[in-house]
């Protein structure tokens, strides 16, 4: 009851301080396990030596204080863990909401829990319950599960697709089917992509791991392409100098690349109303709004 109370009080006045989901929040919060160890350890070692107990007393004591030993354990496993993959991502060369960042996050779940109940199966073995058929119920249990959530695990499988090839990041703009926008959030599960009508429309990570993705934001220049019209009692004279104006316009700004080809300002054809003039140069920016 003491230990019980003593993490208690510590728990509400030092392992809830930090922000949730930082490093200094991770920090608070794994004091309370350890806290937890140090209290139980030590009171497991002042009933033996002091009170000397035995037979039930004794085999109850030792259920109860090797039972919450390998519980903290396991609980301090999961917390540093985390505490581990945030430390790393607050680093200067990892972007918060970049794609390292959740791939880092999605890993540490994996890896968290998996050290947390290989911890606690260990525990149960300490105590003397049989894991083996825990085990296997367990695993005929995630069996089960794991072809009841078939869509689920493809969504993560194609997750870590994304993660692995990088195919886009956070806020950069992509074409992925019809769907034009700048992308939110990527997800284990799912993927967060904001059109510029402001509409958000999220799409199944195994659907973007086979679709053809076209990322706007990775191209070095944007191709400016444009058509104007000028009427038809136009001299030849003149569309020749309107041509070399323009052409001569172009290659003066600072923004247009002076390139072999390119600018291109051509005569392409006679238009319902007009002479179309073809207008085609590179531009260096990656942004479209430009």
């Amino acid at each position: 009851a003491i230990v019980g109370g003593l993490s208690l009080v510590w728990h509400r006045l030092v392992g809830r301080r930090g922000s949730p989901g930082t490093v200094g929040g991770y920090a608070f919060r794994l004091t309370t396990p350890v806290v937890l160890l140090f209290l139980v350890t030590y009171a497991r070692q002042f009933a033996n030596e002091q009170i000397n107990h035995s037979r039930d007393v004794a085999v109850v004591t030792s259920l109860i204080s090797t039972s919450i030993i390998w519980l903290c354990l396991a609980t301090a496993f999961w917390i540093v863990t985390k505490l581990i993959v945030e430390w790393l991502i607050a680093s200067p060369r990892i972007s918060d909401d970049s794609v390292d960042a959740h791939l880092f996050r999605m890993l540490g779940k994996v890896v968290s829990a998996v050290g947390a109940f290989t911890l606690v199966f260990v525990g149960l073995d300490r105590i003397g319950v049989p894991t083996i058929g825990i085990g296997l119920g367990a695993g005929v249990l995630g069996l089960a599960a794991a072809l009841a959530a078939t869509s689920t695990l493809e969504n993560l499988l194609g997750g870590i697709t994304v993660f692995v090839d990088k195919p886009f990041a956070v806020d950069d703009v992509i074409i992925i089917g019809d769907d034009l926008g700048v992308v939110e959030n990527i997800g284990p599960r799912s993927t967060r992509i904001r059109k510029f009508d402001d509409t958000r429309v999220t799409m199944p990570n195994s659907d973007i791991s086979r679709a053809k993705i076209t990322n706007l934001t990775e191209r070095r220049d944007i191709l400016f392409k444009h058509v104007i019209g000028v009427r038809y009692e136009t001299t030849v004279e003149q569309l020749e100098r309107i041509v070399a104006a323009i052409d001569t316009q172009l290659r003066a700004h600072y923004m247009v690349l002076d390139e072999t080809d390119f600018p291109r300002v051509y005569v392409v054809g006679f238009g319902a109303s007009s002479i179309d003039i073809d207008i085609r140069a590179h531009v260096a920016t990656e942004d479209r709004h430009v």
